[in-house]
């Protein structure tokens, strides 16, 4: 089967700008394929997506090394995603050396490393340190346990328009130092499953808000209206997305965005009783309002119908409905006002 791999892979187009490779079940005799295939890799590329997922303790990061190391065979290599699966502590240190040997040179930049499946998820871990090479465009990174050292290093380069930031702890404390040394350029920011309520996070944020930011996603941040109330003085003019998926939000301060265009509130648990004050706030810019799995779609369509400003059909409002069934005479009302989607 590797003779077979290495001779499938052994000319790759010349011009080639893009590749992809996910390999469900990474055992370390796979790089005697792997790492000829990288090596024949031709100086076009530009992006490379590389997922690696093992299934056998014999897969650690230690055994990625020279694949990673393959990758100097790409001289105009400009985005780089890498996931690692870790199973145990000593796995999971090994990957400070995986980020030492990382590309410089990067215009985009994810290294996600993810407990597998198999690892029991509250399992106390020591907190990861590594240093990473800057991206000038996008990093995205993944850390179980961040290193509070971490926000102090993380590369944030001045010309950053997006980052991204996930972990699997309970701590936010890294969190203060990179917020403060956010970007003036920055335009997306994204944190995901941070557990953000009653930390200050948000306070602290609203104090170094990056004033060209478009788009604010705080996504399974167990976030609640009076944690959100610590933004809404401060929203940028920029601001055009919001997404605050799996929260733990009843209703939403106002005032809004002024300029929102996108708003999520799927998966929150939230109060009809408490929605008119904030569905009167939506603003006119807006364009999509995902409502699903929230199980009060039915409880606030009259209000959605009479407070969002009418619009002509191709100027309707995308409003997310899935979850909970809703009546027929209601889902009619709603289909006359919005583009519906699941």
């Amino acid at each position: 089967m590797l003779s077979e791999i290495k001779y499938l892979f052994g000319t790759f187009p010349q011009a080639l700008q893009f590749l992809s490779i996910e390999v469900e079940g990474y055992y370390p005799d796979h790089r005697s394929a792997l790492v000829p295939l990288l090596q024949q890799l031709p100086n076009s590329l530009r992006k490379l997506k590389i997922h690696l997922n093992g299934f056998d303790l014999a897969c650690n990061p230690a055994s990625l090394m020279d694949v990673v190391s393959a990758l100097r065979h790409c001289p105009r290599l400009r985005h780089l995603a890498l996931r690692v699966s870790v199973f145990d502590e000593p796995e999971y240190a090994e990957c400070v050396e995986l980020a030492q040997i990382l590309p410089a040179g990067l215009e985009r930049l994810q290294f996600d490393v993810n407990l597998s499946d198999s690892h029991a998820q509250d399992a106390l871990l020591m907190p990861l340190k590594f240093v990473l090479p800057p991206a000038q465009l996008d990093l995205a990174v993944t850390i179980p346990d961040w290193h509070m050292e971490m926000g102090r290093t993380l590369p944030l380069a001045p010309s950053l328009t997006r980052l991204s930031l996930s972990s699997q702890s309970r701590g936010t404390d890294v969190l203060f130092d990179v917020i403060a040394r956010l970007p003036q350029t920055l335009t997306t920011l994204i944190l995901y499953v941070w557990r953000l309520h009653g930390t200050g996070v948000l306070a602290h944020l609203a104090q170094h808000m990056p004033p060209r930011l478009q788009s604010l996603q705080l996504q399974r941040c167990n976030v609640t209206a009076s944690d959100l109330a610590e933004l809404v003085n401060h929203w940028p003019q920029s601001l055009v997305h919001l997404d605050l998926n799996l929260g733990n939000l009843d209703t939403l301060p106002v005032p809004l965005p002024p300029r929102l265009r996108v708003l999520d509130l799927s998966y929150n648990q939230l109060d009809a009783n408490k929605a008119l004050t904030w569905i009167a706030a939506l603003p006119p810019t807006l364009r999509s309002l995902n409502l699903g799995l929230t199980s009060v779609v039915e409880d606030l369509a009259p209000d959605l119908v009479a407070h969002l400003l009418p619009r002509s059909p191709h100027e309707r409002i995308a409003l997310g409905i899935r979850g909970k069934e809703i009546s027929a005479d209601v889902f009619l009302k709603l289909k006359a006002a919005f583009f519906l989607f699941l």
